[in-house]
Order: C-alpha cells, then structure tokens, then sequence
C-alpha cells in the first residue's frame, strides 16, 4: 500500500487532484476536515470533548455543534482555538491512521 498526504491552499486543485487519484487510480481519500467533522458530530468524542471545554452553549437545540456561532467565538480568541486543536487534531489523525490501517486499497 502506498499512502500519499496532499495539502495546498485554497483554489489549490487539491479537490481536482483527489478526483483524479480515486477516479483513475482506485485511490481510497481520506479527507482530514470531513473526518474531524464528522468527529464532531453528537456522540462522537469531538463533540464530547468540545462541551467537555466550552459548556453546553456551543450546541444547537438539536444537540448538534451550532457551527457559526462556536467559530465566531474561537477563531477570534487564540487560546480557545489552541484548546480546541490540542483536542480535535490527535482524534482527527487517530482515525486517519485507523482508516489507513483497515484500507484494502493499494493507494490510499
């Protein structure tokens, strides 16, 4: 199995490029902002931790992350944005690494 990370900046082709490894090369993607998302869906250890650190006001009556709102209040207070990678990242590659293990794919 080979395993290739890709990263670029917004409007990169990263999406293009991934396209293009599944479609003509049989590539497993893993996508680290779909997995981290998902990790923060209810029940998930994400978003367990994140109510863990910031209360239940973060949440939508539904019980889900209110995503806009937990954004405007981290991403302009530094340390609550630190706090919030120590926790999400390490879950984040864990699953990668999990999802890589179990792969059956020879590109990953």
């Amino acid at each position: 199995m080979m395993v290739l990370g890709l990263t670029g900046g917004v409007g990169a082709g990263k999406s293009r490029i991934l396209g293009l490894f599944s479609e003509d090369y049989g590539a497993q993607v893993i996508q680290a902002d779909l997995v981290a998302r998902k990790l923060e869906d209810p029940g998930q250890p994400g978003l367990t931790g994140l109510v863990s650190l910031f209360g239940t006001g973060i949440l939508q009556k539904d019980g889900t992350l209110d995503r806009k709102g937990f954004a405007d209040r981290i991403f302009g207070n530094p340390e609550a944005l630190k706090r919030v990678n120590a926790l999400i990242h390490p879950l984040t590659w864990n699953e990668i690494k999990c999802r890589i293990r179990e792969s059956k794919a020879d590109l990953v």
